[in-house]
C-alpha cells in the first residue's frame, strides 16, 4: 500500500489500477494490470457540525405617532438553522408604557401595535430557536392630538329691513349688534 498523502487513511479495495505512478513522497511505484496498489482511495474524516449560533433580531427603527395610534412595527430575525429540526419563534412584547398595547400578529415580525394612551412605550421582539433566546427593543412615542382650533364665527339675520350681527370667538364668547 502506497498512502496518497502523509495524513491519509489507506484503504484496500482490491482495484487494479494502470494511470498511477507516483505517490505522495514522488516514488516512482510501478504500473500494470497485475498490480493492486490500493491506494488511491483517501477517506477524510467527518468534520463536527458547526456550533448553533443564537438568532439575530433587530426590532426596527424608534417612532413617534399621534392618537388614536396605530403604528406598523418593522422587526426581523433570522437563525442559521441549527438545533437541527428546529423552528425560529418569534413573540412580540410590551416591556414598559402607561397603558396597553395590542399587537396586529404578535408572533410575525412585521405586524402592527395599536395605542389607546398617550406616552412613551418600549416594545420588544424576542426569537427563540430552542436553545438560545435573543431579544431587541424599540421605543414608540405616543402624543396626543393637538387641541381642536375653533374658527371664530359670524351669523348674520336678515329680518324685516333690519339685520343682526352675531359673532363668536375662539372662546365661545359672543355678541350681538342689530343693523
Amino acid at each position: 500500500f502506497y498512502p496518497t498523502s502523509a495524513s491519509a487513511n489507506v484503504v484496500n479495495t482490491g482495484t487494479a489500477q494502470t494511470l498511477f505512478s507516483d505517490d505522495y513522497a514522488g516514488t516512482t511505484r510501478p504500473q500494470s494490470v497485475t498490480w493492486d496498489i490500493g491506494a488511491i482511495e483517501y477517506v477524510a474524516p467527518t468534520p463536527p457540525p458547526p456550533p448553533n449560533a443564537a438568532p439575530s433580531v433587530v426590532a426596527g427603527p424608534d417612532k413617534a405617532v399621534t392618537l388614536p395610534a396605530l403604528v406598523d412595527l418593522d422587526g426581523f430575525a433570522s437563525d442559521d438553522g441549527l438545533p437541527v429540526g428546529s423552528t425560529l419563534i418569534l413573540t412580540w412584547t410590551m416591556v414598559s408604557g402607561p397603558g396597553g398595547v395590542t399587537f396586529g400578529s404578535p408572533a410575525a415580525a412585521l405586524t402592527t401595535a395599536s395605542f389607546t394612551v398617550s406616552g412613551v412605550y418600549t416594545l420588544r421582539l424576542s426569537a427563540t430557536d430552542g436553545q438560545f433566546v435573543t431579544n431587541d427593543d424599540v421605543v414608540i412615542i405616543v402624543s396626543n392630538p393637538p387641541p381642536q382650533q375653533v374658527v371664530p364665527t359670524i351669523i348674520i339675520t336678515i329680518q324685516g329691513g333690519n339685520a343682526t350681527v352675531k359673532s363668536c370667538d375662539i372662546n365661545g364668547s359672543c355678541s350681538e349688534v342689530t343693523i
